[in-house]
């Protein structure tokens, strides 16, 4: 048997030891929330190469031919809406959804945008517009071939719509109530679209302050909230096809790996008390982490008293950025980045675009971040952005990607003492990165490094040929302390 190991240059990418993430970055932010479907088409190249995983699209202000306004930050107050109205959309949300690089995105909705349109959770007739509006949404993402909807619940007209008032009925029925609105409104949806991915700015997150408590269901009565009860009539509602994505909006704030670990326990573990018996088994099967991330606060300016803004860290704020990104995707199936003041592609606009003149649509989030997209490669798919990264350095003439912290001598041994030999040799960079392993039964090599830092990542190559059985692992230790094996070993099987 012949082994040879070659460790290619260190790149910096914060990760955990464990850490190679699947997770899905989703966009989101004003620039898409202003842009039609037909702008985001004629634009869409723009988005090739970007390493993310999908984009947030809508439904603009449109007129139908009844003469009524439907609109996606007032569907849940709008006249019917007619699926007629919505055919003009579909070539380019099916132009938008056939793009290599955008294959999961989302129709995004707000429900409390306006003011005074508050439902009466006893008026059948205003709940079943809603689910009708709700139909002809999730009609036109299943057919023009989005991932799912985009559900953003936040009050912003401060109604109060999943809390009781004092004039409604007692807690309990309106609990009822709840629930049955949540499950007639998505049982329209899931009729249209029973494989949806439905992404929340929240599902049980939203009872953030009452998961922290002794009794989470007595700490939800006692607010008189009834988002938990509309959650659970979509569970009702949900057939084991569809998956719904907790978004988890407060992790804007959230500035540790352990601030995220205990938001996904919160979602996953803690709301269990707060989901009816009956959707537990469908909860815990179909219920995924997500977090958001706000991008702002890596650009805004420090003010008193101000709570959304992030330091530099490590040097920089694109540093703070990539840690809690790291941290946030270490957890999540998908993290959703939402970003005010730039774009995220410098738009080609036409006079259809109005234009929140609050940010820039000519200046974008890696010029106000030089350096974002690496970030976002290395953490979407480590171990392609560094065979990405040599290969770039080798054809730009770089010679040598041997690590600067590692030592230069080797050192091995022949568990078995097999006879074999092990020989360091020159690699492919003309450096002594490469070391080789003849007729070695069970054996290791040693890689000395200096000044290793956290968030460091080794891309390792292993070339094996003749007969061998087994596996390589990567196990490591600090000075002469034994080997550390609490913290992971790698295994790489020989079939690779």
């Amino acid at each position: 048997m012949f082994c040879r190991l070659f460790v290619l240059g260190g790149i910096s990418v914060a990760l955990s030891t464990t850490s190679f993430s699947a997770s899905k970055f989703i966009l989101h932010g004003w620039d898409l929330s202003d842009t039609p479907p037909d702008v985001v088409a004629a634009n869409i190249d723009k988005f090739s190469g970007m390493p993310v995983d999908g984009i947030t699209l809508h439904v603009p202000p449109t007129t139908q031919k009844d003469g009524t306004v439907i609109h996606y930050r007032s569907i849940m107050q709008d006249p019917p809406w007619l699926y007629e109205s919505l055919e003009r959309y579909e070539p380019s949300l099916k132009k938008i959804a056939a793009h290599p690089a955008i294959k999961e995105s989302f129709l995004n909705c707000l429900w409390l945008y306006n003011h005074g349109n508050r439902l009466d959770w006893r008026d059948d007739a205003q709940w079943r517009r809603f689910a009708g509006n709700m139909r002809m949404f999730a009609r036109l993402a299943k057919r023009c071939g989005q991932k799912g909807l985009f559900i953003d619940a936040e009050d912003y007209s401060k109604e109060r719509q999943f809390y009781r008032l004092p004039h409604e009925p007692a807690y309990d029925e309106c609990a009822r109530l709840a629930r049955q609105r949540g499950r007639e409104v998505f049982a329209a949806v899931f009729e249209e679209f029973p494989d949806a991915v439905v992404l929340s700015f929240w599902f049980f997150s939203g009872c953030r302050s009452a998961l922290g408590m002794d009794d989470p269901v007595a700490a939800v009565r006692d607010a008189g909230h009834l988002w938990p009860h509309f959650v659970n009539g979509i569970l009702d509602a949900m057939p084991m096809s569809a998956t719904l994505v907790d978004g988890d909006e407060c992790a804007y704030k959230y500035d540790s790996r352990i601030a995220f670990n205990d938001g996904a326990i919160k979602q996953v573990m803690r709301s269990i008390p707060l989901v009816a018996p009956g959707n537990r088994d469908k909860f815990r099967a179909r219920m995924r982490v997500g977090f958001g991330q706000y991008i702002d606060m890596y650009v805004n300016a420090k003010k008193p008293g101000s709570s959304w803004y992030f330091g530099p860290e490590g040097g920089s704020r694109l540093e703070h950025f990539r840690r809690n990104l790291s941290d946030a995707a270490h957890t999540a199936e998908y993290v959703w980045i939402y970003g005010e003041k730039f774009s995220w592609v410098e738009w080609k606009d036409d006079a259809s675009v109005k234009i929140r003149r609050r940010y820039s649509r000519k200046h974008t989030w890696e010029s106000a971040l030089p350096g974002l997209s690496d970030v976002l490669a290395e953490l979407r798919d480590p171990k392609g952005a560094a065979l990405a990264k040599a290969k770039r350095l080798r054809s730009e003439g770089s010679e040598n990607l041997y690590p600067a912290n590692v030592c230069k001598k080797w050192t091995w041994f022949d568990k078995k003492k097999s006879g074999g030999s092990f020989t360091a040799v020159t690699g492919r960079d003309s450096s002594l990165s490469t070391v080789e392993a003849t007729g070695v039964e069970s054996g290791a090599w040693h890689v000395p490094m200096d000044s290793v830092r956290e968030g460091d990542a080794y891309v390792i190559d292993l070339w094996i040929r003749g007969e061998c059985g087994g596996y390589a692992e990567i196990i490591w230790r600090t000075g002469n302390a034994p080997f550390n094996w609490k913290l992971g070993r790698h295994a790489i099987p020989v079939s690779e």
